[in-house]
């Protein structure tokens, strides 16, 4: 893992977040188009659920080359996605309610308060989260935290398809993220297990230096 660096402490890998942000902020609001009701309820996509979120938070947060660009990174991603869901909501009110745009365009600064705790919150969790990094028992555990975050939901949504007949789209997301999740992190352990030094090296025999 420790090659696997994609977020730094730069300008580059905190406007890619943001940018990240603001896609996933699109892509929530997107699926909220869609019925909410039915089998598949596709517009409940990550919006009343967290394991798409626990999934690329952790992502982002476990390939940052420190835990503070971690924490800034995910603070980020977190924010733009909220202030974008926000300004959805917004726009959702002017046209059902047949409100002046003017109201809109006032959410543009009003809306930037909306995400604020989120952030906070997820730079302290993705702050933590970066020392899984490392290779000790303790943070291995830690590496797999949110794995089974992502893996009890699943299992609680699939509970719901199967006796209420819904949130099938999100339960098949979960289970896919849970899914990847595991394997980004099982390769990137493997890889850490072989590049380790030996804890001890085998003493030269006796004999060898005494001719």
């Amino acid at each position: 893992m420790k090659n696997s660096i994609v977020f730094k402490h730069d300008l580059r890998s905190y406007l890619l977040a943001s940018a990240l942000g603001v896609f996933a902020g699109l892509l929530v609001a997107f699926f909220a188009c869609f019925p909410g009701d039915g089998l598949w309820g596709l517009a409940f996509f990550s919006s009343q659920t967290f394991g798409f979120w626990v999934f690329t938070c952790s992502l982002i947060a476990l390939f940052s080359s420190k835990h503070y660009a971690a924490g800034g990174c995910v603070a980020l991603y977190v924010y733009f996605m909220f202030y974008i869901t926000g300004l959805y909501k917004r726009l959702a009110v002017v046209l059902k309610m047949q409100n002046t745009w003017a109201c809109f365009f006032k959410g543009f600064y009003e809306e930037l308060s909306y995400g604020l705790l989120a952030a906070v919150l997820c730079f302290a969790l993705a702050f933590i989260l970066w020392f899984a990094r490392k290779d000790k028992p303790i943070f291995v555990l830690l590496r797999f935290a949110p794995l089974l975050v992502i893996a009890a939901e699943a299992i609680w949504l699939w509970l719901w398809v199967i006796y209420q007949n819904c949130f099938l789209f999100m339960a098949i997301v979960d289970t896919l993220c849970a899914a990847a999740y595991l394997m980004i992190i099982l390769k990137c352990f493997n890889n850490m297990l072989l590049k380790r030094k030996p804890d001890f090296e085998i003493p030269p025999e006796s004999g060898s230096n005494n001719k």
